[in-house]
Parts: C-alpha cells; structure tokens; sequence
C-alpha cells in the first residue's frame, strides 16, 4: 500500500514537473499582452506601417504591388509601390485578415508572433534533449526559456506592430519551425520531417533573405549519417532538392512580377530615410567600410544605467549585444567543454557555429545597423543559432551564475523597452 502511495505521488509531481514549463510559457504570453498594452494602448489597433496585410490583400486581388496607409520605407518602381521584405509572412495572416480584413492589428498578429517563437523555442529545446541524450534541470530549462523570452531581441520585436518588427518576428517562426522538425527528423528518421523543415527554412527565407546562411545546418544531415551509420538515401536527397527548387522558382517568380528581373528584390529601389539612400543607390549594400562601425554598435556600445537614479541612457543605432542578451556571454563555455561532447554534439557544435559566424560576419558588412532600435534587432538573425550552442553548455553553468545573468538581462530589457517608447 505504501509503495503504492509513493508511486502515486512520483508521478503527480513528474506531471507538474513536465506542466511547469508550458505554464512559463503561458505566464510568458501575460507578460507580453501587459507590455504591449501598456505600450501601445490597444493590442487591437493596427498601425500605418502593418505593410504584410496590404500585400496580403494585393495577392487576393491578384497584384503584386501595394496600396498602403504610408509608403514609407517600400520601394517604388515604376509609379507602384512594393515591398523589398519577402512575402512568405502572409500564409500566416489570413486568419486576421478574414475576421478583420486591412484592418487587422499589426500589434496583435507580432504580439501573438512572439509568444509562438518561445513555445517553439521550448520544443527546439526538447527535441534537442531527446537527440543529443541531454538532461536539464527544471531550472535550467526556466533559464533558456526566460532568457529567450525577455533577454533577446524577441521581446522588443513583439510588442508594437510596423512591418520591421512584423518581418524579424515571423521569419523568426519560421526559423524555429525548421530548427524543430529538422531535429524531429534526426529523432525519427521520417522523410516528411525533414521535407517539412526544409519547406519552412525556404520560408523563413522568403521572409528575411539574411537568414540563409541557417541552412548550413543541413550538412549536418552528413555528420550524422557519419556519427550513427545512418544511411542517406537517394530519395532523401531529391526530396530535398526538389524542395528547393520549388521555392527558388517561386521565389524568381515573385521577382519578375515585380521588377521584371528574378534577381531583383527591391531594396535599391527602397524611399525611407535619407540617410541610407546613398548606399542605396551607390548598391554598396555590402562592404568593409562599415566593419568598425558596425563592431562598435553591436558589440562595444555600452548601455549606461544607474538603479539609484534611475537613469538608463541608449542608443538607438545599437548597443552592445553582450551587454542586453547575457545569455550570450555563456556560449564560450562550448570551447571549454568541447572536449566532453560526444562525436554528434562537436559534429553539430561545428556547424552552428560557423552558421552562426558566417550571419554575423554577414552583419558587419551591412550597409545599416537596424535602427531605429533598443539593444540590437539585427542580431536576432544569429541568436538562434546562438541559442542552439547554448543548450549544449547550460548544464555545466553554475546556478548562481543563471539567476545573476537572467535577472541583469530582464531588468534590463523591460527597463530599456519602456525607456525606448517613453513609458
């Protein structure tokens, strides 16, 4: 009767222990409604730059270019108006845009963006404990998900609608999307899985052209193979293939309706602010010369504060990216710990990292650093891939050192975001 009793209660408390982290993602998805209200007024307003449901509803109207509340920051083409982002977002606004058509919130449909992106990030994060064998404290799950939650460019990218935060928030979703069905695949096996996943890298392509360099996780498929003796059939590779295929000529397609030229996205052509139209129309978009710059905005640039005077003072070209995601600072752990790592976790440690070298070196070459910002939102192209690494090491990071940096990260974060809107 006894053992009974205590099996009994081994597994209520193995069903809270497993309900915990869906309930911090619930508590996650209050805190940003209450900041985006807070911020904005009404999560149901739409705001004059919410540019994918124009595109959207110029799709159903079989056209290709726009008629927006501004034109602001699109491109003009011969008398028309565009967009130089890429279109994929729109497969997931239809449901706004049948309750409530041109006029469906912006602020709403990112705010609800940026909740998903952290449910995926927890299923990013199972995924990886069950391929790589790995156990995590409750705690340190608590860790990655608050940290992604409230210390990354996520949090401020949710909370107010425009067509730039909109952009990085769901090509983030779809990112994560093929980071969990990629993983999905290496646990399964299943060719739909991985078929899935490319399809949704393809997307997140399609919606911001920087994250490209994320498909590099796909040589992995080879390590693996290597690592486990699993074989990589033919079928596999022309699924794959053909997957691709399909979504460049897509992809071309889209292009020629535009400018007439498959190769032609529109920035060149882009009418916002008059301090970028001289790399605009010079198409120096990529080049050395901004290196230094950008290194100081991204990664020196300091945030100054002072909690008995309450002052925080940004920058809104950028700040130090060490400074206003800590999460960061533990990543070097990986080149200590590297050693420790199984063949598959170096295999893979190998091949985020020069993904995730190659997006930022990408970054520093940029003609522009992502302003008008707080911390630096432009870096949310890497911080998956970041994240990745860092699910690796967490286990081997001191508790006390978790709680320093998680809670330096989230009074800063909330702190600068209320500073940056004038709350």
């Amino acid at each position: 009767m006894r053992n009974s009793e205590d099996a009994s209660t081994a597994s209520f408390f193995q069903r809270y222990y497993n309900a915990v982290p869906w309930l911090i993602c619930l508590t996650i998805g209050v805190v940003y409604g209450y900041f985006s209200m807070r911020i904005t007024h009404s999560i149901f307003r739409s705001t004059r730059l919410n540019d994918y449901i124009y595109l959207l509803d110029a799709f159903v109207h079989g056209r290709v270019n726009v008629t927006p509340a501004s034109t602001y920051d699109l491109s003009l083409y011969q008398g028309k108006w565009y967009l130089y982002w890429g279109p994929a977002p729109v497969l997931l606004l239809w449901p706004f845009y049948l309750i409530w058509g041109v006029k469906a919130s912006d602020v709403l449909f990112t705010m609800l963006g940026g909740v998903a992106n952290v449910v995926l990030i927890y299923v990013c994060i199972r995924e990886m404990k069950r391929y790589f064998s790995i156990s995590l404290s409750l705690k340190a799950e608590a860790f990655l998900l608050l940290s992604f939650a409230f210390a990354s460019p996520n949090f401020f990218l949710s909370l107010t609608g425009n067509i730039w935060f909109t952009s990085q928030i769901f090509a983030t979703t779809f990112l994560l999307l093929y980071y969990c069905y990629f993983f999905r695949y290496l646990n399964t096996g299943k060719l739909y899985h991985l078929v899935v996943s490319v399809a949704f890298f393809c997307l997140a392509c399609l919606t911001r052209y920087s994250l490209l360099f994320n498909g590099l996780l796909l040589v992995y498929l080879f390590w693996d193979s290597k690592a486990t003796g699993k074989k990589i059939e033919l079928r596999l590779l022309i699924a794959v293939g053909l997957t691709l295929l399909s979504f460049v000529c897509l992809a071309a397609f889209y292009n020629y309706m535009r400018f007439q030229n498959v190769l032609e996205v529109g920035q060149r052509f882009q009418q916002g602010n008059k301090r970028y139209s001289v790399a605009l129309k010079s198409g120096i978009i990529l080049s050395f010369e901004y290196f230094w710059y950008n290194i100081y905005y991204y990664f020196l640039n300091p945030i100054y504060f002072s909690l008995s005077k309450h002052i925080l003072r940004i920058n809104s070209e950028g700040n130090s990216v060490l400074m206003v995601y800590p999460s960061l600072l533990l990543v070097p752990v990986l080149f200590f710990k590297f050693k420790q790592f199984d063949v598959k976790k170096r295999f893979f440690a190998l091949t985020a990292a020069v993904a995730a070298l190659i997006t930022v070196t990408f970054l520093m070459l940029y003609f522009a650093t992502g302003w008008v910002q707080f911390g630096n939102r432009y870096f949310f192209d890497a911080f998956p891939l970041f994240f990745l690494l860092l699910v690796l090491v967490i286990q081997y990071i001191p508790k006390p050192v978790q709680l320093v940096l998680l809670i330096l990260g989230i009074v800063l974060n909330f702190w600068g975001v209320l500073t940056f809107f004038g709350q």
